[in-house]
C-alpha cells in the first residue's frame, strides 16, 4: 500500500483560516499570528473533490476504527 500525505504550506494566517473556517479543525478564534498554534484531537477526512467526508476524534478507539472503515470506503469510490 502506498501512503500519500497532502500537507498545506504557505502563509500561516491562510493555513489557520483554512483549518478553522473550511475544515473546522479548531474552535478557537485566534489571529493566525506567530504564537497561534492549532492543536486538535480531530482527524478530518477529505475526498478528491475537497469535500469533508467525516470528522473523527483521534483519542477514541471507536472513532479511529470508524475513520479506518470510512477510508476504505472512500478508496473504492
Amino acid at each position: 500500500m502506498q501512503s500519500k500525505w497532502n500537507i498545506t504550506t504557505g502563509n500561516k494566517k491562510h493555513i489557520h483560516d483554512l483549518a478553522r473556517k473550511r475544515f473546522f479543525a479548531a474552535v478557537d478564534e485566534e489571529d493566525g499570528g506567530f504564537q497561534d498554534f492549532i492543536h486538535t484531537p480531530n482527524f478530518v477526512l477529505v475526498d478528491k473533490a475537497k469535500q469533508i467526508r467525516g470528522i473523527y476524534n483521534g483519542t477514541l478507539d471507536e472513532e479511529v476504527n470508524r475513520l479506518i472503515k470510512d477510508i476504505s470506503i472512500l478508496k473504492t469510490e
